[in-house]
């Protein structure tokens, strides 16, 4: 059962978003449910397996530079999707009914080309780049913020941002509700507890069920042998 704490002692938006940022570095391996509509796989539940190693500049969440990074999607009907990433290189595998068997290549890649499918289950830097443009956000696109701390059994204190935009939309019998929102919560290592969110985002609901404080040398090994060329998944 979730507990939530007292009012008063919360941390700002901004502390929050400096734990999330934090907790982009060091080593860890989380796995995480995933529901909602995940651009070509079916679900509406997925698995993600993510590992990390290494410093990871918050300036850039999605270039590792000396990190490693691992994902390991896990979709329903057989949809696998893995990317180990260090610097600019990656290795990448997968594979679907539609084309069966592991398929590997690696490559070079540009963060802001063609990345977003390959980086759909980059859990910790997706979230830390939302909750950037949440706190940061300008005069008049400015959303509402506001930070609760709870604790569950298995992760103890959780910090959770919610931001709500300014924007409403109109119920049933006349009721309104602002919109989008997304409420995050942060373990005390900064890693991704929890998302829910409605109106945009890349998934509906996130939960983390497991973690290690580091990940086995097996997290960052290809699914299969690994071809010269890059070879992401066809849309």
């Amino acid at each position: 059962m979730v507990q939530v704490q007292p009012a008063g002692a919360a941390p700002s938006p901004a502390a929050v978003l400096a734990l999330a940022e934090g907790g982009l570095s060091g080593d860890y391996e989380a796995t995480y449910l995933v529901t909602g509509q995940l651009a070509v796989f079916p679900g509406p539940r997925w698995s993600v397996l993510v590992a990390h190693e290494g410093p990871a500049p918050v300036s850039r969440p999605l270039v590792t530079d000396d990190a490693t990074w691992s994902f390991f999607l896990h979709a329903g009907e057989g949809y696998q999707l893995q990317w180990v990433e260090k610097g600019e290189h990656f290795q990448d595998c997968w594979t679907m009914p539609e084309h069966p068997g592991w398929h590997c290549g690696r490559g070079t890649y540009d963060a802001s080309n063609g990345f977003s499918l390959a980086t759909l289950p980059y859990i910790p830097a997706t979230v830390v780049i939302g909750l950037e443009t949440a706190v940061h956000a300008g005069p008049g696109a400015s959303p509402r913020l506001s930070v609760t701390q709870r604790t569950r059994p298995l992760f103890g204190r959780l910090t959770c941002l919610s931001a709500v935009s300014a924007g409403t939309a109109v119920l049933a019998r006349g009721a309104t509700t602002r919109h989008p929102f997304a409420t995050t919560c942060l373990t005390t290592r900064g890693l991704v507890a929890s998302q829910q969110q409605w109106g945009e985002g890349t998934w509906d609901n996130l939960t983390l069920v497991r973690w290690r404080p580091r990940p086995p040398a097996s997290d960052f090994r290809p699914a299969s042998t690994v071809g010269r060329s890059p070879t992401l998944p066809p849309l």
